[in-house]
């Protein structure tokens, strides 16, 4: 169920010779247009895990199997284990050549285990990266499943009762503040007993890769929307959210700030990310993959994560320049077939 056309907005990838058919031109800004042509990539296609949703042992086997195959391109880190002891994973993604990246790009799915369609975008991204054969400039980090056990839970139980709904939902559990002032990271870390230990855990990640981490992205499918944070809130900011949109082709995809809550309640990880971490993060987003109303039925995968995909790798591009334009004297135009959301 591919598209006959992808998506490559993104100086993160630079294709191997032969991959694309590329026309430079010069522009009015004395800049070079890269216009980009690239043929149907096949993701989600190994084995017997074709276009369905996977269980969260199946996610562990398939994340395994890929790295053992590109072991060159990904590597896989034990982030620790969930309440009912399922490793958490954080994947790696990387240029064939080892070096030392000036940018990364850290994307979380699955905090909500309802929401399987963002495991499922996760998991194209990864294997959209590792499959083609690009040069990255940018370090890929990506958890596919931040709460397997509530994925799991949903995938084998379609009723889920009330006492069940906080330990399914992560997505708005990490902590904030502490009355009105913020929290020292030290004290987040020392596990308050209000946060679960998924969400210690991406906060744990997040210090980790603090000073490499440009862009943080959260895969959730709640409504239809592109939401980045008010504090410390600039133009570029919603420039690039604006690109994210018009590159996953939703035109109904509204994009606007987070809603303030109290400061004494929790929050999503994108404003613990840029309430924490606005000095080295400056760009963090809610990219949601569909909303509530859409009925994520397998037949559905291949689309939805080609589109998150497509989103992803334009914000990849846009933070990329901002940070380091006088490596990216070019534009870059994509031709892209628009996907039926059905929205």
């Amino acid at each position: 169920m591919s598209s006959t056309s992808c998506y490559d907005d993104s100086p993160t990838e630079l294709s191997e010779a032969g991959s694309i058919n590329q026309q430079m031109e010069d522009d009015e800004d004395d800049d070079n247009t890269i216009v980009i042509t690239q043929t149907k990539i096949v993701a989600r296609r190994y084995e017997i895990w074709h276009e369905k949703f996977l269980c969260y042992k199946e996610i562990l086997d398939y994340l395994m199997k890929m790295g053992q195959m590109y072991k060159h391109k990904m590597s896989i880190e034990r982030l620790g284990y969930s309440k009912e002891e399922k490793p958490i994973c954080l994947v790696k993604i990387h240029s064939e050549k080892s070096r030392r990246y000036s940018m990364s790009v850290m994307i979380e799915a699955g905090s909500n285990g309802k929401e399987k369609m963002t495991v499922s975008s996760a998991l194209y991204l990864v294997e959209y990266l590792v499959k083609n054969n690009n040069k990255l400039l940018v370090e890929y980090l990506i958890i596919p499943c931040l709460n397997p056990d509530g994925y799991d839970k949903c995938m084998n139980s379609k009723k889920i009762t009330k006492k069940e709904e906080d330990e399914i939902d992560l997505s708005r559990s990490f902590p904030k503040c502490k009355n009105t002032e913020y929290m020292n990271i030290s004290e987040l870390l020392a596990a308050p007993p209000e946060t679960s230990q998924n969400c210690l855990i991406l906060m744990k990640v997040i210090e980790k890769y603090k000073t490499s981490v440009k862009l943080f992205i959260s895969l959730q499918a709640s409504e239809s929307s592109i939401t980045y944070p008010l504090d410390f809130y600039f133009k570029d900011v919603f420039d690039f959210a604006v690109a994210c949109k018009k590159a996953m082709g939703w035109n109904t995809l509204d994009l606007k700030p987070i809603v303030p809550i109290p400061p004494e309640k929790n929050g999503t990880a994108v404003e613990h990310v840029i309430k924490n971490y606005h000095d080295n993060i400056k760009f963090a987003y809610i990219l949601n993959v569909h909303n509530k109303c859409f009925v994520p039925e397998e037949k559905f995968i291949m689309a939805k994560g080609e589109q998150t995909s497509s989103g992803i790798l334009t914000l990849s591009k846009r933070v990329y320049r901002y940070y380091f334009r006088q490596r990216t004297r070019y534009n870059v135009k994509t031709v892209v077939k628009l996907l039926d959301t059905t929205e």
